[in-house]
């Protein structure tokens, strides 16, 4: 139970291990099995009137994966973890000693906001003798933000798994074990392969991380001027403005700020130079952009955001037009393959498929009350004719015909189609001007 008494701080790179890590460490203390710490319940915490929080609980903790809050960490996670640590009986039958433990998964996503009002929590629940909460946190890398509060914590390394290490943990899953490279070590891309089968390994389309989608990105804004300019398309679609508005929302949802914006978008530029889809004119127009940018990060309104990426984009679209044919065909030749797939993951991918995976789908059919002030209930859910889980709403006394609410969604289809077709071929007739990447 003595290591259950500090604030550790679990460090590796992706993949590595570092929840499971957190878990044993627990269940050592605890004197049971690792599968008994899973998570087996998730609770919705309300906070105001605005805010919503996921909780995974098991036993014998609490699990809160930061970017599940979004850009709004501030204004949830003291608020979360002060009503964990204050109520008397949050999940019944919680067995650890007086010390509530929440574990901060990915917590390098923290804002420098949130880590100043988390120090507080620290200095006053977790560091005196008679504190009521224990918090240990799961982190890439020490962050600007971390920083504030690193020094409260004992720092634990965790190392990337070898590849024979990695070949011995999937050995029953053949096509996996002699994937190391392909997916990079990676023990999430491999628990989410795992559990959509072996036809995503055969297209190459396993799953993506939030570490790819810069590149991802990039690929996508590369492949997207080639073609045009293929095509003979001298001036980007309209329909580019919005999508580039999306992928910076996208990003904004991982909790990734201005500074991260521009270290990502060098990262990926310098990736496409040296896995040879991009020549070095069209590296030198892009990263010329991005090293003038001045990121000013905004939630509601990140306009220098969006200018930011519509610069790229227009500089790869320029020096695009630039190559010769022959080149364009190399470079085309060159980029990644792209990824499309329509299946979602039902958990979280830097966690057990056993555990956290399990949890959420349990989590979203069998909603139970939360203890605690601000606490909301579930819905009631009711089973639909192939076993899913559906929300049972009031029925209104008003009534719509099925023909109206048939031609409304008709509608509604047709204008998605109408955009998509103007995407893809920018209003010329050309195809495939932009691909949309696929954020993890």
């Amino acid at each position: 139970m003595d290591k259950l008494s500090f604030p550790w701080m679990f460090i590796g790179p992706p993949g590595s291990g570092k929840t499971t890590a957190a878990r044993k460490m627990l269940a050592d203390s605890m004197g049971v099995p690792i599968e008994d710490v899973y998570p087996k319940d998730t609770r919705i915490f309300k906070v105001g009137d605005d805010y919503d929080c996921r909780v995974y609980c098991s036993p014998y903790h609490f699990e809160i994966d930061i970017p599940d809050m979004s850009m709004q960490d501030k204004q949830i996670l003291v608020e979360i973890l002060s009503m964990l640590f204050s109520a008397g009986d949050v999940f019944a039958g919680l067995k650890t000693n007086k010390r509530k433990l929440v574990i901060l998964r990915r917590a390098h996503c923290l804002s420098l906001a949130a880590a100043v009002r988390l120090r507080w929590i620290l200095e006053t629940r977790i560091c005196p003798h008679d504190g009521t909460g224990m918090i240990w946190i799961c982190a890439r890398e020490i962050t600007g933000a971390l920083s504030v509060i690193e020094d409260i914590f004992v720092r634990v390394r965790v190392r990337t798994t070898t590849p024979d290490e990695w070949r011995q943990i999937w050995k029953d899953s053949p096509v996996i074990a002699n994937s190391y490279d392909l997916l990079e070590g990676r023990m999430d891309r491999a628990s989410a392969l795992k559990r959509w089968g072996d036809t995503c390994m055969d297209k190459l389309e396993f799953p993506r991380v939030i570490t790819n989608c810069y590149e991802d990105l990039i690929a996508a804004i590369i492949r997207g001027s080639i073609r045009a300019a293929q095509n003979n398309v001298e001036i980007p679609p309209l329909a580019l403005a919005m999508w580039i508005r999306e992928r910076v929302y996208d990003l904004l949802g991982l909790c990734q700020t201005g500074i991260e914006f521009l270290d990502g978008y060098s990262s990926a530029i310098e990736t496409a130079l040296l896995k040879g889809y991009s020549s070095f004119n069209m590296f030198k127009c892009a990263i010329l952009v991005v090293a003038t940018a001045e990121p000013n990060t905004s939630y509601r309104n990140p306009i220098s955001l969006e200018k930011m990426l519509l610069d790229i984009c227009i500089a790869y679209w320029k020096s695009v037009r630039a190559e010769t044919p022959e080149n364009l065909a190399v470079l085309e030749s060159k980029l990644p393959v792209e990824v499309h797939h329509g299946a979602t993951s039902t958990g979280d991918l830097d966690a057990s498929e056993a555990g956290v995976g399990k949890s959420t789908a349990a989590g979203a059919s069998g909603g139970k009350k939360s203890a605690g002030k601000g606490v909301g209930k579930s819905k009631k859910r009711i089973p639909d004719e192939t076993g899913a889980t559906v929300s049972e709403t009031p029925t209104k006394t008003k009534s719509r015909s099925a023909a109206g609410t048939g031609k409304k969604r008709e509608t509604a289809a047709s204008k998605r189609a109408a955009a998509a077709a103007a995407l893809a071929t920018g209003g010329t007739g050309a195809t495939n001007i932009i691909t949309e990447p696929t954020l993890g």
